[in-house]
C-alpha cells in the first residue's frame, strides 16, 4: 500500500515539495486538484468543440435524425418523470459524493461501502420506479399523451440498476479528475454518438417497414434507446479506471458490490440527502409544471422543443464546468 502523507518525515516532505514530486503534490488537501480538473477539460473541448458543432449542428439533425419532433419527445421523455425520480434517489448522489471523498484518503475500505450502499440502494428504489412508470403509464396515462406510453415505458429502464455512473462519481470522489474526464469525453463524443446514431437509423427503419409505428416514431424509440445505451459501456471503462485506482489500497472492483455497509453509511446517506432534497424537489418540480403547461398550450410543442434542443446542443458544446465538492468535503473532514 502507498505510504500516505502522515507517514512521511518532515525532510522528505520538504524533499518532495522541493523537487515537485507529481504523485507527492496529488495526494496534498488542496484546491489544485479541481483547478487541474477544469484546465484539462479545457485542453480537451479546445480540440473536440469544432468536431462535435459538425456532429450537434449538422450531421444529427440533417442527416441522421431529421425531424425535430423526435428531439421534442425525447425531451418530453426525460422530464416528464424527473420528479418522480428525484423524490425517489432522496439525493443520496451528492451524499455518496460528500463522503466518498471524505474517506478516499484517510480509509478507502469505508470510501468503497458508501459506495455499495449508493449501488444496492439504487438496484431497490429502482424496481419501485420502474413499477411505478409501468402502472402509470397503464392505468393513469392522460388521453393526450397516450403516444408517449412507450416512449416512458423504454426511459423508465434507466432507473433499473441505476448505478451505471457510480464508478465514475466514485473517481470524482477520490479525486481522480483526469480518469472521469475521460470516461465523461470518451461517452459523450464517441460512446453516445455511435449508439444514437445506429439506434436512430435501426428505429427509422423498423418505421419504414411496420406504417403503424412509422419513421419519426421508430427514430424515437432508437434515439431514446441509444441514449441509455451507451452508459453501460461508459460503465466498463470508468470500472477499469477505477479498479487502477483502488489496487494500491489492497482493494478490487468487486468489493464495491459485496454489501458491507451498516445503518450508520445508509443513515448518514439518507440524512445528508434529506436535507438537500428540497431544493433539489423545487427546481425538478418548477420544471415539470413548465413541461405541462408547455404540452397543454402548444399543440406543436414537440417541433418547438425540438428545434430548442439543437440550438441548446451548439450552444453547450464549448460550456465547461468543473465540481469542487470532493475537494471540500476532503478539506473540511479531514
Amino acid at each position: 500500500m502507498d505510504a500516505t502523507i502522515s507517514d512521511i518525515t518532515e525532510s522528505k516532505l520538504r524533499e518532495l515539495e522541493e523537487k515537485g514530486d507529481a504523485g507527492f503534490l496529488w495526494k496534498k488537501v488542496g484546491y489544485h486538484r479541481p483547478l487541474a480538473s477544469f484546465w484539462w477539460n479545457y485542453t480537451l473541448i479546445l480540440v473536440l468543440a469544432l468536431p462535435a458543432l459538425l456532429v450537434v449542428g449538422y450531421v444529427i439533425p440533417q442527416l441522421i435524425l431529421p425531424f425535430p419532433a423526435a428531439l421534442g419527445f425525447s425531451s418530453l421523455t426525460t422530464q416528464f418523470f424527473g420528479l418522480f425520480f428525484t423524490i425517489m434517489d432522496v439525493a443520496t448522489v451528492p451524499a455518496v459524493e460528500r463522503y466518498v471523498a471524505e474517506y478516499s484518503v484517510k480509509n478507502p475500505r469505508m470510501a468503497i461501502r458508501y459506495i455499495q450502499f449508493f449501488i444496492w440502494f439504487q438496484m431497490f428504489t429502482g424496481l419501485v420506479q420502474v413499477t411505478g412508470v409501468a402502472i402509470y403509464c397503464f392505468y393513469f396515462m392522460p388521453r393526450n399523451l397516450e403516444y408517449a406510453i412507450w416512449f416512458f415505458l423504454i426511459y423508465s429502464t434507466t432507473q433499473y440498476p441505476g448505478w451505471l455512473g457510480s464508478f465514475n462519481g466514485a473517481l470524482i470522489g477520490f479525486q481522480q479528475f483526469d480518469k472521469a474526464n475521460k470516461v465523461q469525453i470518451i461517452q459523450s463524443v464517441l460512446l453516445q454518438a455511435l449508439t444514437q446514431i445506429g439506434f436512430i437509423m435501426l428505429g427509422r427503419w423498423v418505421g419504414t417497414q411496420l406504417p403503424a409505428v412509422g419513421e419519426l416514431m421508430g427514430a424515437t424509440y432508437g434515439f431514446i434507446l441509444g441514449t441509455y445505451l451507451d452508459d453501460f459501456m461508459a460503465m466498463v471503462i470508468a470500472g477499469h479506471f477505477f479498479s487502477k485506482v483502488l489496487e494500491p489500497f489492497g482493494l478490487r472492483l468487486r468489493d464495491a458490490f459485496i454489501p458491507e455497509f451498516d445503518r450508520k453509511i445508509a443513515r448518514d446517506c439518507l440524512t445528508f440527502g434529506g436535507k438537500l432534497l428540497f431544493a433539489h424537489v423545487i427546481n425538478t418540480g418548477v420544471n415539470f409544471a413548465i413541461l405541462w403547461m408547455v404540452i397543454t398550450w402548444l399543440p406543436n410543442y414537440a417541433v418547438i422543443t425540438g428545434l430548442y434542443s439543437i440550438a441548446d446542443g451548439i450552444a453547450r458544446v464549448i460550456s465547461i464546468s468543473f465540481t469542487i465538492t470532493p475537494a471540500i468535503s476532503e478539506a473540511f473532514n479531514k
